[in-house]
């Protein structure tokens, strides 16, 4: 790790709209020193807005996206190669893309990075794409196997699904209970907005 700086983690991710990893990865974020720790996340939808972008950014993380169309590894082996080096060094790379774990991962180590972890949050189904399904299983779901990566999974049927007979820490998704506690400002202010004072309201 570099001294006296952030350490830096650049996470790779389909999008920063509004779903279950995003949430994950921005309530860790969120709950974690930002004095010591700095999130990055290559995503590739190259979209104007996306939920977490103030959230994000106002934590000091940065967002890189671009756009592929399915399947064109070339095009995302260069924008990952290209976020590595051209706004690392990073000290880890965390993949959350799932069938491209192994195949980003692969990347990162090739560039040298350290830290690679590989993280599954679903169970993917076959692909129709035999080609597809060839490099997937014999090739990118092959190097998930190495010794070095770091390999979590938020349920054991998804944990097997991807990395088979290898072994992975399962990490369930969290949620902070607290932003749904009962409130009687916010309680207030909602019902004054939408002009439901002292109205029985079923939700």
């Amino acid at each position: 790790m570099r001294k006296n700086k952030k350490i830096k983690i650049l996470h790779l991710l389909e999008t920063l709209d509004c779903g279950g990893i995003e949430r994950i990865l921005t309530s860790i974020y969120s709950n974690i020193d930002t004095n010591k720790y700095q999130f990055d996340f290559l995503i590739m939808r190259d979209l104007p807005h996306l939920y977490y972008t103030k959230e994000i950014e106002k934590l000091g993380g940065r967002i890189f996206k671009y756009y592929t169309k399915k399947n064109k590894l070339w095009n995302h082996f260069y924008n990952i190669l290209y976020a590595i080096r051209h706004y690392g060094p990073y000290d880890a790379v965390y993949s959350n893309w799932i069938a491209f774990n192994g195949f980003s991962l692969l990347i990162a180590y090739l560039c040298g990075i350290k830290n690679l972890i590989s993280h599954v949050h679903l169970i993917q189904k076959e692909s129709t794409n035999k080609f597809k399904n060839f490099y997937q299983e014999k090739v990118f779901k092959s190097f998930l196997k190495k010794e070095q990566i770091i390999r979590l999974a938020c349920s054991k049927e998804a944990g097997i699904a991807l990395y088979g007979n290898s072994n992975f820490e399962i990490i369930k998704n969290g949620v902070d209970y607290k932003s749904f506690s009962f409130n009687m400002k916010i309680r207030n202010k909602i019902r004054e907005e939408l002009k439901l004072q002292n109205k029985f309201v079923i939700m």
